[in-house]
This record gives structure tokens, sequence and C-alpha cells, in this order.
């Protein structure tokens, strides 16, 4: 059966798709199905949305961002990725948490000048056993053991170093933390 972009089920905003596939620990772990489909989706919106919500990050961060595309938007770009019905849901959480890794790229490339490449290439030069760790403890509902907050602290100072960042800045560190959270959590990296 052929659908409109009305008839596929889907959360009506983005970033509530993100927070419930996170309680329901869909994006928990590395390595997920339905890879490729964060980035198929996320080119498949509008060039005008994807600015939209870019821009709407940059001023207002990711509460802001939240409700920039549309419920036919969003079935659009399913569609256009082939995305299941079965698997719907957990395509737009894995499109939220990959439209957060591009907004904290852009944001720090904006306010920051750093290069977005160079971003992901310093988290991929994490150590993947502290990538995995990284993942681990910043999964839904877990509670963070004080070593692992000083891993995750350590991580994101790591990466900020590399860049020239400042990790004592909230904003900073907000920004280079939700990359690498978007990064696992859309398992497109």
């Amino acid at each position: 059966m052929t659908q409109t972009p009305t008839q596929v089920r889907r959360p009506a905003r983005l970033l509530p798709a993100l927070a419930l596939a996170l309680g329901l620990g869909l994006l928990a772990a590395p390595g997920h199905a339905l890879a490729g489909t964060a980035l198929c989706m996320w080119k498949a919106m509008p060039d005008t949305q994807r600015t939209a919500f870019l821009n709407a990050y940059a001023t207002g961060g990711y509460q802001a961002a939240g409700g920039v595309f549309t419920s036919d938007e969003l079935g659009n770009s399913a569609k256009a990725c082939n995305v299941s019905d079965a698997d719907n849901n957990t395509a737009i959480a894995k499109l939220a948490a990959y439209s957060l890794r591009q907004a904290a790229a852009n944001n720090l490339q904006l306010k920051k000048g750093v290069d977005p490449k160079k971003l992901a290439a310093a988290w991929k030069a994490v150590p993947a056993d502290t990538r995995t760790a990284f993942a681990a403890a910043t999964a839904a509902g877990h509670q963070r053991t004080p070593e692992e907050q000083d891993m995750v602290t350590k991580t994101v100072a790591g990466i900020c170093a590399k860049l020239g960042l400042d990790a004592t800045d909230t904003p900073t560190a907000t920004d280079v933390v939700l990359f690498i959270l978007g990064d696992i959590m859309s398992g497109e990296s």
C-alpha cells in the first residue's frame, strides 16, 4: 500500500521523537539498524527547512529547533528513504539525533570558527573504548558513576583542547556534547 505523508505514523515534533527513543532505549548503543537512514532523511528535507532548523538552533538552542520540521516533511523524508511503518519512529528519532549533530557543528562553526570536519575528526580520534564508554555513560536512564562523569568531562575537554575551544564555556561544551550524542545516536559516524 502506498502511503501519503499523513498516513505515516510519526511524532509531530522532532525532539520529542528523540526523547521517546532515548526513553525506550532505542538509541542507547552504537551499531544501530537503519544505517544511513538519518543522513538520507536529512538530505531529503527541503533545503529551506534544514536551514531553518540550523538557524533556530543557532539563535534559540535545541529547544527552539525542535518544532521546525513539520509532520508532512518528516513523512515525505521517511518515504523518500523507504522507511517502513515499523521503523518510522526509530528513523525519525535518528533524524532528530543527526539534526542535532549538524546543528551543533554548524553552531560551533558560526560562533567559534570550528570546521565541522575537524570536529568530527576530533571525536573519531577518541579511542574506540572511550567512545563506547561515553555512549554507555550518556545512555538514557543511566545514572553515571563519578568515574563515568570524569571520563565524559575529560573526553569533552580533550576534544575542546584539540579544537582550541574553552571546555569551561558552557554553550561551547554543550555544543560539543550534543554533536557527540547526535553522532552516537544517529548511527551516522
